[in-house]
């Protein structure tokens, strides 16, 4: 069935788009019609996952509410590259509910200065200095949220019940999955630690740990680590990760390429 067809005679550029899980599902089916590659449809949907969390209760697409998720993305401290790439999905979904004249563009929002980004040797050295000077709990930490797609507003969402699992689940429906190297260290640490149940990461009085005292940590260290200290941050952190998961995209979507063009080169031979 053509469901963009479908949804482009119930929507125009008059009417807001209404976000439902109905019509990201259409549109999945959408891109797999088109033989996009498996890697590149969950990359968009990680996107989209974005926004639809970020958006209120009724989940419209306006130009007010797209440039009001631009800013959110922004004030994260997402690179030009990682928003372009935010914007590349929406802007597709917005093509396939017939929308053509509300479109995305980095211009629609004015970036700041770049920050200084974390270089993953840096960051290996960061963490190689918690693991020596620091606690188990704090290197840990660290190591998650340059691991993970997770924020520290979510962080009381990996609990024992998700390291078992070797999956995060959040309420908009979106899961991370943990790494099982990262997996094993953590479940040894709950171990240690005694913990049956509840969020992994606790501050000493056993509450969940708050942004003022993860921020403040990570900045400590990272000073003593001879790290320059715009780097040492919980954007960073998550820039890092974002980046790393950019790389390995973009070698898979070039080896993709490469096995396609080495493929028709061969059918080519057979044609004569």
């Amino acid at each position: 069935m053509d469901t963009s067809k479908e949804n482009k005679k119930e929507l125009s550029d008059d009417c807001p788009i209404k976000m439902t899980k109905t019509l990201m599902d259409q549109y999945r089916e959408f891109l797999v019609n088109r033989a996009c590659e498996t890697q590149t449809i969950s990359m968009y949907f990680c996107y989209l996952n974005r926004l639809y969390a970020f958006l209120p209760e009724e989940k419209e697409l306006t130009e007010e509410s797209l440039r009001g998720w631009l800013e959110s993305l922004q004030d994260k401290g997402y690179s030009d590259r990682t928003i372009n790439m935010h914007i590349s999905s929406v802007n597709g979904l917005l093509r396939f509910c017939g929308h053509k004249n509300m479109h995305l563009s980095v211009a629609t929002v004015p970036r700041s200065a770049q920050l200084p980004q974390l270089t993953r040797k840096e960051y290996l050295k960061l963490l190689s200095f918690v693991k020596k000077h620091g606690s188990e709990r704090d290197y840990l930490l660290i190591k998650t949220l340059a691991t993970i797609d997770i924020s520290v507003t979510d962080l009381s969402l990996l609990t024992v019940e998700a390291c078992k699992k070797g999956m995060i689940e959040f309420p908009n429906n979106r899961e991370a999955v943990i790494p099982d190297s990262l997996k094993q260290e953590l479940l040894s640490y709950v171990e240690k630690e005694k913990l049956t149940g509840g969020s992994v990461f606790l501050s000493n009085r056993g509450n969940p740990m708050d942004r003022s005292n993860i921020t403040h940590m990570i900045e400590r260290f990272g000073k003593e680590a001879g790290i320059e200290q715009k780097k040492c941050n919980l954007r960073a952190l998550h820039d890092l990760y974002e980046r790393t998961q950019e790389e390995i995209t973009q070698r898979l979507l070039s080896l993709h390429m490469k096995e396609y063009e080495k493929l028709l080169k061969e059918e080519q031979k057979k044609v004569g």
